[in-house]
């Protein structure tokens, strides 16, 4: 019963929400891509960027792999000869 439902559900919406969600997802980036290019707002989109950069620099991310030796579950690597 509930994939009949689901399907006329799909079938009578389907397409009204697919062009819905499209055109709302078009003006969302036009209106953050005014927001970007808008003049008012370079001088607090620069300060941003250097407010992440100085937050970054104090913060650097840790290493992916902070002991590179061997594992830990199998023996060590047996020297080179």
């Amino acid at each position: 019963m509930a994939a009949s439902v689901r399907n006329q559900f799909e079938t009578l919406l389907g397409d009204q929400l697919i062009t819905f969600l499209g055109q709302y997802s078009a003006t969302a980036a036009g209106n953050a891509a005014s927001f970007a290019l808008s003049e008012e707002n370079r001088k607090l989109l620069r300060s941003t960027r250097r407010k992440v950069r100085g937050h970054a620099a104090q913060h650097p991310w840790p290493s992916p792999n902070p002991n590179p030796g061997p594992s830990p579950n199998r023996e060590p690597y047996p020297p080179r000869t």
